[in-house]
Parts: structure tokens; sequence; C-alpha cells
């Protein structure tokens, strides 16, 4: 507060401390009063005070919170992880071994799609089968152990159906670039299928503008 034409600093903070004790009771929660004129910067602090902390100088506390928020996850023990080793699968993959508490079990699964052109790799399910398997490595040298599955069928029809054999109880899909462009109501129809579908929780996310947008088969 600025300082007062009538009453001295001093006695602006008495006041003051003496209406924030009245108003909190018997146990007066942190408060930092302050009087600021051109000749005049007085301050009183009450239960400690409350101000702006220095630079690192709540980074434990901070990193408890992180760390308590990781662990809770909100009753989410088992996770599925659609993989299909584009840039935008691999650096969304990067991303959630990053942040995500090391007692989660992660699950990879990549998805082989029938190609009736006949445009795709001759074996699509050893193919998806060598995908996923790097998707494990780079796990791996992030210091995640992982497991993962290769299915064949439909992308959205056979995540859903491998998050209710598994009893999963999240699943994580990567979005393509187009998503940036603000039309997110038109959906992949695999994502659409899981969203609509899906027995637990689905966590989409999309990668930064550095990775450019890809196509794969299973547009997961």
């Amino acid at each position: 507060m600025g300082p007062s034409n009538k009453y001295k600093a001093e006695d602006q903070l008495d006041a003051v401390a003496l209406y924030w004790l009245n108003v909190c009771g018997t146990k007066p929660e942190p408060l930092s009063i302050r009087v600021l004129g051109k000749d005049r910067d007085v301050r009183l602090d009450i239960a400690g005070g409350s101000q702006i902390p220095k630079p690192g100088a709540a980074a434990p506390e901070s990193a408890r919170m992180l760390a308590d928020l990781r662990t809770s996850w909100h009753g989410v023990s088992r996770l599925l992880l659609a993989y299909d080793g584009s840039p935008l699968s691999a650096d969304f993959l990067d991303t959630v071994m990053s942040f995500l508490d090391p007692a989660i079990e992660v699950t990879l699964i990549d998805v082989a799609e029938d190609d009736p052109d006949a445009e795709g790799p001759a074996d699509p399910a050893a193919e998806a089968n060598e995908v996923v398997l790097r998707g494990v490595e780079r796990a791996h040298e992030l210091g995640r152990i992982v497991t993962y599955k290769v299915v064949k069928g439909h992308a959205g029809q056979e995540i859903v159906q491998e998050a209710i054999d598994g009893r999963f109880d999240a699943i994580f899909m990567s979005l393509r670039g187009i998503y940036r462009r603000g039309d997110t109501s038109a959906f992949a129809s695999n994502t659409r299928y899981v969203l609509e579908n899906a027995p637990c929780r689905v966590i989409l996310g999309f990668a930064p503008k550095s990775i450019p947008s890809s196509t794969t088969s299973n547009g997961i």
C-alpha cells in the first residue's frame, strides 16, 4: 500500500495486522504487508509472510509435489500406448517415457492392417513387429522396460479390444499434424472409434511443429 497522509507507516502496518488477526482467528494465515513510498519502504510479515520465493528456494517442495502427482495418476497402473514408428509416434513415446511414473506398466501396440491395394509391405505383421521392437528399444534407452503387442485387423477396433482384454486403465494415442490447423472434429476413423468405444480414459497428443506430419497405413 502507499503511505498515508495522516498516519505513520508503522501505524498502517499495525492497523492492517490487527485486522488480519481478527479475520483469521487463532491461527493467522501467512501475509506480507508493505508500505511503499517515495522515501519509505516498510514491511511486516505475519506467520512467515507470503512472499514470492527466491529462485531455487521452492525446488525441493516442487519436486516432491511432482513426484506425488506422477505416482498418483488417479488410479492408472497399466497403460496402452499406440505406436507405429512414425516421427510423431516416436516423439510421443519419448514424451510419455520422460514423465510417466516408473511404477506404471506400459505396453506398446502396433496394428498390422490389411492393404487391399498391395502398396504396403509384403508382410504387414512382420513389419509391425519390427517397428514396435524399435519402440521397445527406444524405451529401454530411456531407462524404461515396456512390453509390446502386435495384432492384425482394424487399428481402432484392435486397440479397444486389447484395452478390454488387458484391463488397461488408459490409452495413449498420437494425432497427426493436421489437428494443429484447428479442425479437431475431423478425427481419423480409428481415433474416433477408440474415443467412442474405449473402456478407459483416452489421452490424445500431437507433436511440436518441428516434427512433420507423416502418413501410415494404420493411422494411429
